[in-house]
């Protein structure tokens, strides 16, 4: 099944993980599935006048390419399917180790989500710096509950660059 290893080998909190599992069937409550069932009177973008589907959401959307460039994997924005969205933000983590790259992974699909909720529930729209603060203070939040037995090295390698980039 694709992407079983992402969703479930990682250090993400459970719900998380649930929000991943969800979105790898295709049920992303985005504003073009809801405008789909009667919910909303448009399926449109809270950023842009695109229809919101799921790869729009996590790839497509115009105001996510400052945010690729920012982690290194520009080419997120080019994927057909949440599977590509997946190996083009791993892409740029290869050097870690699986389970770190997982998380990592999550933790930028994660932000993305909330960003997009942040300016859906709130009308407020967040900036690449602020979506690239709220990625590192997860980060050292859920490195607490990284294995014993894993690295914490390159976590913490990953955040300093990501800082970096961010400036």
């Amino acid at each position: 099944m694709p992407l079983m290893d992402t969703n479930w080998e990682n250090f993400a909190p459970l719900k998380v993980r649930m929000f991943f599992w969800i979105a790898r069937h295709g049920n992303t409550r985005t504003r073009a599935l809801l405008h789909r069932h009667g919910c909303l009177p448009s399926p449109c973008c809270p950023f842009c006048n695109e229809d919101e589907d799921q790869l729009h959401l996590f790839s497509r959307c115009a105001r996510l390419t400052p945010l690729f460039s920012a982690v290194g994997a520009p080419a997120a924005a080019m994927a057909d399917d949440l599977e590509g969205v997946c190996v083009a933000l791993a892409g740029p983590l290869h050097a870690h180790a699986p389970l770190v790259r997982n998380s990592l992974v999550l933790l930028l699909l994660w932000i993305i989500w909330k960003s997009r909720n942040r300016m859906v529930f709130d009308n407020v729209r967040m900036r690449t710096r602020c979506m690239v603060a709220m990625l590192v203070d997860h980060c050292e939040l859920w490195i607490h509950r990284l294995p014993r037995h894993a690295s914490r090295h390159s976590v913490d390698v990953w955040l300093l660059q990501l800082r970096e980039n961010a400036l």
